[in-house]
């Protein structure tokens, strides 16, 4: 027989009278009785949340040991009022102000307050920095946060997948598992997005930088311009380097120099000697490989 199944019906209507959520648990933390109310938070129907255990449900994993420390202190009277997030079935994680009773052998729990936890508005345009844990136990949970060079301490222990980008699931591109930086072109905000990590002992320190397309375009051009002096190229050895990135053809070069087509290829020609290079495609490499150098 479940113990949902011995809870007197008595009990059962005062606390389903009880606008606020509410939820018995018994010793083993298993919910012994949930409310309406409760069926709205949980995101769940009271007959699949009566009888499974709070803290394998409702906590989030990495607190699932915490959570449970907290429920036996409150069935030995020690803590009567706490703090808890809380992952409902459906819908955003929660933080929760409790109320704790001791009932016989058995635990009153009530929620008293509830609101989600909150996501900084403009994570997806602001830079942030924040520390991450990183070991195979407790991987993703932030330690420190900081959007637009402002700490928000609220965000301490959540997860950083879900409170700063919004995902259920950690991310593909994830920085603090990838051993070089993690750009990409971001079409919601138009910017590139750039994401570096340091290794630390415990955790991993990132960066994410938002970047215009023109700044980008900007580092580009520089970049072309020192391995081009770098190289020696004199200016008409590097005009003629700009139309070769652009792919542009001889002879449109040529019309665009005003020089003849002959003249033109031996321009390329010395181009590409001076690089390095055996050909277009692998002039490309050149400006490709060790970006991240000066």
């Amino acid at each position: 027989m479940r113990a949902v199944e011995t809870v007197p019906v008595a009990l059962r209507l005062l606390v389903e009278r009880d606008r606020n959520p509410v939820a018995i648990l018994a010793t083993d933390h298993t919910i012994m009785l949930a409310n309406q109310a409760f069926e709205g938070v949980a995101g769940a129907h009271r007959e699949d949340i009566e009888g499974t255990r709070w803290p394998g449900v409702f906590s989030l994993p990495e607190r699932r040991s915490t959570d449970r420390q907290i429920f036996t202190a409150g069935l030995m009277g020690v803590v009567t009022r706490c703090q808890l997030p809380f992952a409902p079935r459906r819908g955003r994680r929660l933080r929760i102000d409790v109320e704790m009773r001791i009932l016989a052998s058995a635990l009153l729990v009530t929620i008293k307050r509830s609101e989600p936890i909150p996501r900084p508005s403009d994570a997806r345009t602001a830079d942030i920095d924040y520390l991450v844990t990183t070991t195979a136990a407790d991987f993703g949970r932030l330690v420190r946060v900081s959007v637009g060079g402002v700490e928000i301490e609220q965000l301490a222990g959540e997860s950083c997948h879900e409170v700063l980008f919004g995902r259920t699931s950690p991310c593909s591109r994830c920085p603090a598992r990838a051993n070089t930086p993690v750009v990409y072109f971001d079409e919601e905000t138009e910017r590139y997005k750039s994401l570096t990590a340091t290794q630390l002992d415990w955790c991993c320190h990132v960066r994410v930088r938002h970047v215009r397309a023109d700044v980008v375009a900007s580092l580009a051009r520089a970049r072309c311009e020192h391995v081009a002096r770098s190289a020696g190229l004199s200016d008409e050895q590097r005009t003629v380097l700009d139309y070769m990135l652009l792919n542009r053809s001889a002879a449109s070069i040529a019309k665009l120099l005003s020089l003849s087509v002959h003249s033109v290829k031996a321009l390329q020609a010395e181009v590409l000697e001076l690089l390095g290079a055996k050909s277009r495609n692998e002039l490309l490499t050149i400006f490709l490989r060790d970006w991240h150098r000066p």
